[in-house]
């Protein structure tokens, strides 16, 4: 017996097909915060209340891509308790399963490869490191033919992994592609944003350009006060970052950044 759904008047559903942009683009963002891709490693565990069914073919699919989602969110657990090993596997099971299920060249692989090469960085794995992110890139770009959300994030990882090993000019590059991708689409206040404009002014900094590091380091502060407040972490981080950058100019003593309720949205609305 055929228990398909019907339409009031007797006919049955077609099939829903993904080939239009729009249709992958909504997959992919949704298959890539099933996998958890983060700006930075951490613990994200996904919720599986808000699993949108049009997201998979049948359940069998869903409930494979569910198994990868969960071990994708064990390695990151094990990640940031440095059970790098563990993790490592974890992630490569994971990555196994969604490959299988939707193919080498899906966003949601693109997902896994740069979820294992932030892995390879933290380890010093640096040119594994590289090789993944760029093949996560180029399977973005190939799929979704954008520089949008996911395409963004993984570029600002990137870009971190430059910043580190010393390639500036390159990492400065992707922030600001990274940024000018991310701005419109999350809004000059969003966290990420701001994380992006740390990561920027981190790379003047590094590279001597002191003055220009200062605008970003300011707008990252005033974001994060606004968001989580002026005595959290992130904002101390981004304090002591300015202050090192007045020590270095002969500047000691000024003031570091204007305080969240000063700030303004550059859109005009009030904080």
């Amino acid at each position: 017996m055929n228990d398909q759904p019907k339409y009031a008047d007797g006919r049955r559903p077609k099939p829903r097909r993904t080939n239009s942009r729009h249709e992958k683009l909504r997959s992919a963002l949704f298959l890539l915060t099933l996998l958890a891709l983060p700006c930075s490693p951490g613990a994200v565990v996904f919720d599986s209340s808000r699993i949108d069914p049009f997201a998979f073919q049948n359940e069998q699919e869903r409930d494979e891509l569910a198994e990868a989602r969960d071990l994708n969110n064990q390695a990151l657990r094990y990640q940031k308790q440095a059970r790098t090993a563990e993790a490592e596997a974890l992630y490569n099971r994971s990555l196994e399963i969604v490959a299988k299920a939707l193919g080498q060249d899906h966003p949601a692989v693109a997902a896994g490869l740069g979820n294992l090469a932030s892995l390879y960085q933290e380890q010093g794995r640096f040119l594994e490191a590289e090789a993944l992110y760029l093949r996560s890139l180029a399977i973005l770009k190939k799929a979704l033919d954008t520089e949008g959300l996911p395409v963004a994030l993984e570029l600002n990882k990137l870009a971190m992994l430059y910043a580190k090993i010393g390639r500036g000019e390159e990492a400065e590059a992707l922030f600001q592609r990274s940024l000018t991708a991310l701005e419109p689409r999350l809004g000059p206040t969003n966290l990420t944003v701001a994380a992006v404009l740390s990561n920027l002014a981190s790379v003047y900094g590094e590279r001597g350009r002191y003055r220009e590091a200062e605008p970003p380091y300011k707008r990252s502060l005033a974001i994060i006060e606004r968001a989580v407040g002026p005595g959290s972490p992130p904002a101390t981080k981004i304090r002591r970052a300015l202050n090192e950058l007045h020590r270095k100019q002969g500047r000691l003593g000024e003031p570091d950044a204007p305080s969240a309720s000063t700030f303004r949205d550059p859109n005009g609305a009030p904080p």
